[in-house]
């Protein structure tokens, strides 16, 4: 999923939104996340948590994936090991 981001960082404008919806139970680290997803060069404006999901909305800084920010990809891969896991589905 991080090349999935950093190929969303890429196509959006400069200030473009991505917004993000994924099952609560993936998450070993919620803040891991968010910063892996801060370092690919954009900065969380929102957050919803809810009972089985979790809502972020994350906005694309200035620059363009060429150029400067060419060196912040690198960061992303700074946080170590998984931090989203497979979807657990449980019987209800």
């Amino acid at each position: 999923w991080p090349s999935f981001l950093q190929e969303a960082h890429r196509c959006l404008k400069p200030g473009g939104l991505c917004h993000i919806v994924e099952v609560e139970s993936r998450f070993e680290n919620v803040k891991g996340v968010v910063a892996q997803i801060e370092g690919i060069g954009f900065r969380k404006v929102w957050d919803k948590p809810g009972s089985f999901f979790l809502e972020f909305r994350f906005r694309r800084e200035g620059g363009n994936a060429s150029g400067k920010d060419k060196g912040r990809k690198g960061k992303a891969g700074a946080v170590k090991g998984a931090l989203l896991q497979a979807c657990r589905y449980q019987k209800r």
